[in-house]
């Protein structure tokens, strides 16, 4: 089965990709109106794998968010006229897609997302992939109806294939016989994937095989003694504790809070989670934390509780709040995996720095940063402290505001870069915009209400036509076919000019 889905692939590759814009986007168009169409029938699917009614909503209004941004706001033509001009023999240095065939494992956090957005890129960039599910045992209804879906959108099955494994040790076997094929890229969003592609033996075969992270780790937060404290605690709540983005790829597990706010702000995390557990919200798992069967997490622990540290548990996990002590840091390190929590937690944890400035926070968060570095830093301040840290940082920043939409969406991993060998550096080609956000307002109305805004946003959801524009951006045909339409009328309009001048000529002979 795996030689069949993969060959499918690859010949859709060797046969050559959809070469219109207006095309591509009709694909995404079919998409988005399936996935509005079905929506009825996916929230009852979600809800019997666990979602509430509420999250099951919100999930397919950020997807639907997502696939119009894809539309929108990605450079078609610039991708397709790079591609033409590699397959031309002219190879374009700052192309940043990868051309081939790319496997997308996904986990299982927001498994509708998932899907539909790595087919939405899959499409918008001409690749042909092969995306594997998480097991049917897991999110069996959700599975069986995203395969409808896909069925209904009429989606090129050449281009697009899914593989839906039926248990956890079919996931396992999957996933490593189709890491033997020879993927240009590979997608990782899930810890389990990860581990599964380093044991492979096809691991360390291909050095031109690109493998793309798309699983987070440390995500600083600064909240400084200027900033709005109640949304700030609402927002980062929002984040962590709330089922649908504590199973998202980021989630803030770092807070590092000016001293002089650290009570207020604590005051204000602790209500905020009460009130998202009060408004209906699904929290994350609220059974008891396990500290004793964990040894190296106890230990880490007893080790923060010493330099005075504190532990608050709170609906669907833990607060946990150091001292303005940077010695204690050092005791991060064995602590950071019980915070992560890791993929099979249960509870979301969430870790309180006190800081006396920002620029202590910015240096704290240096030593807590994984050497790739973050996505981002995500600020609360005001305006002039805003514009001061955006100076400072070399990251990506998010100001007064933690972007929701990248916590319950996989980010934009897949594929915005190439695959490269170690002479070439890649450039973004895809400035896919990231000031629009998920309104975390939305969280503090009341579960009926909330349901019938995001029915009401679900419904005027929609995608204008594709506009048929100049150059690469449309196929070969289209092209040949404009240039003679071009010409006739080219030539119609110079004979008839010459007729109209040889008449007044004769015209003016006999008078």
């Amino acid at each position: 089965m795996v030689d069949a889905v993969f060959s499918t692939v690859y010949t859709a590759k060797l046969e050559g990709r959809i070469e219109s814009v207006q095309r591509r986007k009709r694909e995404i168009q079919r998409l988005h109106h399936a996935l509005k169409l079905n929506r009825s029938k996916l929230v009852i699917a979600l809800q019997k794998d666990g979602y509430s009614a509420a999250d099951a909503l919100l999930e397919i209004h950020t997807t639907l968010w997502k696939l119009r941004e894809v539309f929108h706001f990605l450079d078609f033509g610039k991708s397709l006229a790079a591609e033409q001009m590699i397959e031309q023999g002219r190879d374009n240095l700052h192309r940043s897609q990868p051309l081939g065939t790319v496997l997308v494992l996904n986990g299982n956090r927001l498994v509708v997302a998932q899907a539909l957005v790595q087919a939405a890129y899959t499409i918008a960039t001409g690749n042909t992939s092969v995306i594997v599910l998480p097991s049917a045992d897991k999110w069996r209804a959700t599975i069986i109806e995203l395969q409808h879906l896909y069925e209904r959108s009429k989606v090129d099955a050449e281009i697009l294939q899914l593989v839906v494994p039926n248990s956890e040790a079919d996931y396992k076997k999957s996933i490593t016989a189709l890491l033997e094929c020879p993927f240009d890229a590979v997608v990782i969003s899930d810890e389990q994937a990860l581990d599964l592609t380093k044991q492979s033996d096809s691991h360390y075969a291909s050095q031109e095989r690109r493998l793309i992270h798309a699983i987070s780790t440390a995500w600083p937060c600064i909240v400084t003694r200027n900033a709005d404290i109640k949304q700030a605690a609402r927002d980062i709540s929002v984040a962590k504790f709330i089922v649908l983005s504590g199973q998202s790829l980021v989630s803030p597990s770092v807070v590092f809070v000016d001293e002089f706010i650290l009570p207020e702000f604590r005051a204000a995390l602790e209500t905020a989670v009460g009130e998202a557990s009060l408004a209906g919200h699904q929290l994350m798992s609220k059974s008891p934390t396990s500290f004793k069967k964990d040894k190296a997490s106890s230990d880490a622990v007893q080790a923060f509780k010493a330099l005075g540290g504190s532990i608050t548990e709170v609906q669907g996990g833990d607060i946990l709040v150091g001292k303005a002590d940077w010695r204690y840091l050092d005791d991060y390190f064995p602590l950071k995996s019980f915070v992560n929590g890791g993929s099979q937690s249960p509870r979301a944890r969430l870790l309180i720095v006190p800081v006396t400035s920002v620029e202590a926070a910015m240096s704290l968060g240096a030593q807590l940063i994984p050497p790739q570095g973050p996505s981002g830093w995500y600020y609360f301040c005001n305006m002039p402290e805003s514009r001061y840290l955006t100076n400072i940082s070399t990251e990506p920043t998010y100001v007064n505001g933690i972007p929701l939409s990248n916590h319950f969406l996989p980010l934009p991993f897949f594929p915005i870069e190439q695959v490269l060998n170690q002479y070439l550096k890649p450039s973004p080609i895809f400035n896919v915009r990231q000031d629009v956000s998920v309104n975390s307002s939305l969280f503090t109305f009341p579960s009926d209400l909330l349901i019938t805004t995001l029915e009401a946003a679900i419904e005027g959801d929609t995608l204008k036509p594709p506009v048929q524009k100049s150059g690469f951006q449309v196929g070969f045909f289209e092209q040949g076919a404009r240039m003679g339409l071009a010409h006739f009328l080219a030539v119609l309009l110079g004979t008839t000019g010459l007729g109209i001048w040889w008449i007044r000529s004769l015209w003016t002979a006999n008078a």
